[in-house]
């Protein structure tokens, strides 16, 4: 299984066992669970991969950072956990 499935395997088992996860919460308690997710994915990841794949700056010398990128795929990861409210999600595309 390459990296990307796997990952998505390892989101998908968390967010399964985390009780109410698909609850919108709203700000405040909303945005402490997307962290409190998002450590325990990258945690979880790193330890299955052996190597942290997470927050890569990917942009030169910019700050932009994506979720995750396997360099081995030349695939990048974003999470998007703001789907139901699609005006404030933002996708990028970058083709070489």
């Amino acid at each position: 299984m390459d990296k990307t499935s796997e990952l998505i395997k390892i989101a998908q088992d968390i967010a399964n066992d985390t009780p109410g996860f698909h609850i919108i919460m709203g700000p405040g308690p909303g945005d402490h669970a997307t962290r409190d997710f998002m450590y325990t994915l990258r945690d979880t990841a790193h330890e299955i991969f052996g190597k942290d794949y997470s927050e890569k700056r990917i942009s030169g010398k910019t700050r932009f950072a994506v979720d995750f990128w396997f360099p081995e795929e030349m695939t990048v990861v974003e999470l998007a956990f703001t789907l139901r409210n699609a005006q404030s999600e933002l996708s990028t595309v970058f083709l070489n």
